[in-house]
């Protein structure tokens, strides 16, 4: 018998009213057994939002300062000066950022240089969407930025400069300026 395939034949068995059978849950038991878990998600989602450290930014105050260097990888020292302290933050990469602290405690200025621009947005705080947005932002050759919005925040300059791994810039509050204080202390 050529060209004939012989085919064993396998018995059916029918499924009794006995033998368990798997229904595929719907989407409103998932949702409803996904409801607790999406509870604990959102709970140590606001918890660690609770205890996530504020940034010692411009216009912040000095108790944050550590934590930026961690969040900066940096290592941190502290210099007291007459009128005002500076922490200086040295990043891995060899920027070093400075933020300047009146008596009371609020950071009215930040300086940075190195290879790299550091986070500006932390470094600025609240202050990050006024110097973003700003109209008022003046090239002065290539490279170099100041921003100072009479405007909109008259207090907030901030000024940068630099080129390919060589990068300065400070940015300070008008009013926050301690006493004593001038522009060539903040380095």
């Amino acid at each position: 018998m050529l060209g004939h395939r012989s085919v064993s034949a396998r018995p059916v068995r029918a499924k009794s009213a006995a033998s368990p059978v798997r229904a595929r849950p719907t989407l409103a038991s998932r949702a409803a057994d996904a409801q607790p878990a999406l509870a604990l998600l959102a709970i140590g989602f606001v918890v660690a939002l609770a205890i996530h450290p504020a940034k010692a930014a411009l216009g912040g105050n000095a108790a944050t300062v550590a934590a930026d260097g961690q969040r900066m990888n940096a290592t941190v020292q502290r210099d007291v000066r007459s009128a005002f302290e500076v922490h200086s933050l040295t990043m891995a990469n060899g920027t070093v950022v400075r933020e300047y602290l009146a008596p009371g405690g609020a950071v009215f200025a930040v300086s940075w240089h190195g290879r790299v621009i550091p986070d500006l947005k932390q470094l600025l705080g609240a202050q990050f969407s006024t110097f973003s947005t700003s109209p008022h932002r003046q090239n002065g050759g290539l490279g170099h930025l100041v921003v100072q919005d009479t405007a909109q925040n008259p207090n907030l300059v901030v000024e940068s400069n630099g080129r390919a791994r060589s990068f300065h810039g400070r940015a300070y509050l008008n009013n926050a300026l301690p006493a004593g204080v001038t522009l060539n202390d903040i380095e």
